[in-house]
This record gives C-alpha cells, structure tokens and sequence, in this order.
C-alpha cells in the first residue's frame, strides 16, 4: 500500500512538473514551436522528445489534466497531436514570413491549386478560341458556333411558348363573349317579360277583390234594408 502511494505521488509530481515546465499557450491560434516552447532551429530528435514529454503531461488520462474541463484537455492535446504532425513534416510556418498554424493548410492548398489549374485551362480556351477568330472555344471536336445555335433556339422556344401562353388565356374570352352576351340578354328578357306577367296577375287579383269587396258591401246593405220593413210588419 505505501508503495502504490508513493508511486501515485511520483507520476503526479512528474507530471505536474513536465506541465509547468511547457505551460500551454493562452492566445487562440498558438503556433507549433510555442506549443512545443522549441526554437525554428530545433531539430526531430528535440521535437520528438518534447512531444513525449507534452503528451505525458496533457494527456486527458494524466493527474494534471483532471483539475481542467473534459473538453479543454481533449483541445489541446489534438493541439499539441497537430503541431507535431506539421513539425515532423516541415510545415511549420504557413505563408511568407508569417508563423501561424493552421490545421486546414494541405486542404487550402489543394484548393488553390485546382483554382489556378482552373484559370489556367480557362486562358488557354480563350487563348486558342481567340487564335480560331471565334468568341467562344467548346473543346476539341466541337463547332464554336453551337452554343449560340443553342441560345437563339431556346430564345425562339420561350418566345413561341409565351405567344401560346397569351393565347390560351385569351381565345376562350374572345369566341364565348358572344355566348356570354347572348345568355345575359336572355335572362333580361326573361326578367323583365316575368316582372311584366307579375304586374299583370297582381292588377288582376286587385281588380279582383274590389269587385268582391264590393258585392260584399252590396249584399250587406241589401239585407240591412230588409230587416227594418220585415220587423215593422209583426204585430204588437
């Protein structure tokens, strides 16, 4: 037991002491050689030294990187893993004059690679369309004239596409308005002839019941006129 214990002790102490000897660099973007706190003349042996020794001292398993956040000890350990891999392979600087690391700079450099094999293919196209006199070079084995063949025909085909377009929406109003007319002056006939039979039935039906009103009041008066003389004719 007091051996195991001291054993604990000891990588503690070896590992507090390899992290405060090469404190990891607080500023953002660290480049490899002040990560590794070697100078630009170092050679692989010392690089390959250190390495071991930062990799003793911030491992995520190592007694001084319990004190720190999980995730703060994962970054810079692939901090210290990246800065490794650029210094074993000479990439320590990326750019002219300038020191700064970048873990992206292989992937930087393809891409401006293919953008200036790009260009360059783009000049000599133009380079050889202008030497044939035309504006335009389509490659090897094509007519510099088609793609404005093709152009003129698709202008002709959207053009003859919105004639037909306009046409389609406009014929049927043309040829039904006639149709559409004819129906309307029917149905007004047809209203006003309706209204007119109305007015008609109803003088009909007025005329109808004055007359009967009439021979109500008639008959009424008839029969008032003969109570009185029935009634004085009975003796007392």
């Amino acid at each position: 037991m007091p051996n195991r214990i001291w054993v604990g002790a000891r990588l503690l102490s070896t590992a507090s002491a390899s992290s405060s000897s090469f404190p990891f660099p607080s500023h953002p973007r660290p480049t490899p050689h002040e990560i590794f706190h070697l100078s630009y003349s170092a050679s692989q042996q010392d690089i390959k030294a250190r390495y071991y020794e930062l990799v003793r001292a911030y491992h995520p398993d190592s007694p001084s990187c319990r004190l720190l956040p999980p995730s703060e000890c994962h970054r810079r350990f692939q901090a210290i893993t990246a800065a490794y891999d650029s210094l074993r392979r000479g990439r320590s600087t990326v750019g002219v004059g300038s020191h700064v690391f970048d873990e992206y700079a292989e992937e930087i450099a393809r891409r401006k690679h293919m953008y200036y094999k790009h260009q360059f293919r783009r000049q000599q196209s133009e380079a050889r369309a202008k030497a044939e006199g035309s504006t335009f070079y389509a490659g090897p084995g094509a007519s510099a004239e088609e793609p404005h063949v093709h152009d003129k025909l698709k202008d002709q085909l959207f053009l003859l596409f919105g004639i037909l377009s306009v046409c389609v929406g406009i014929a049927p109003g043309l040829f039904l308005y006639p149709v559409h007319r004819k129906r309307h002056e029917d149905a007004v006939l047809n209203l006003s002839q309706a209204q007119s039979e109305a007015r008609e039935v109803g003088e009909q039906r007025r005329i109808g019941m004055s007359n009967k009103a009439r021979d109500i009041r008639l008959a009424s008066a008839m029969n008032s006129e003969s109570h009185p003389k029935s009634a004085s004719a009975e003796p007392d």
